[in-house]
């Protein structure tokens, strides 16, 4: 999806931002995650270089990328940026799961496929999680 990411910190473990989602979106594949208008969703980190329209977030326990058009910003964490090179785990999916060409999101480099050398071991509904990738939980937020 792109060669570049900027994270909050080198291990893109800490939440950025706190989004809300202004409109529906429905996933393209397992690389991407749905939500719901009025949906809280927290960004770990955002695409750059090749592509900059992609953000990484957590709604609920499910991870995934969205569009960045889709959230408004509500809170921003994060008082350093950190950009680092994209790895092909980044965009890993199942077989089964994997779109390789979506109308509105190509590809501009093939993810790794090779079952063999998955981060993530996906079964049929397993689905990301923080545990997973080994990510922080989003801040409580103080009102």
């Amino acid at each position: 999806l792109s060669d570049q990411k900027i994270c909050a910190d080198t291990e893109c473990r800490d939440v950025m931002y706190h989004v809300k989602a202004i409109r529906d979106y429905e996933a393209q594949d397992c690389r991407f995650v749905s939500f719901s208008k009025d949906d809280d969703v927290y960004v770990y980190y955002r695409l750059a270089g090749q592509r900059e329209d992609l953000w990484l977030g957590m709604v609920g326990n499910k991870l995934g990328y969205f569009p960045k058009d889709v959230v408004e910003v509500q809170n921003n964490y994060s008082t350093t940026e950190v950009t680092l090179p994209t790895m092909d785990t980044d965009f890993s999916c199942s077989k089964e799961d994997v779109i390789s060409e979506s109308a509105e999101y190509p590809d501009t480099k093939t993810p790794n496929l090779n079952e063999d050398s998955l981060a993530i071991d996906l079964k049929d509904d397993s689905e990301h999680t923080p545990r997973d990738i080994q990510i922080a939980s989003p801040k409580e937020e103080s009102n």
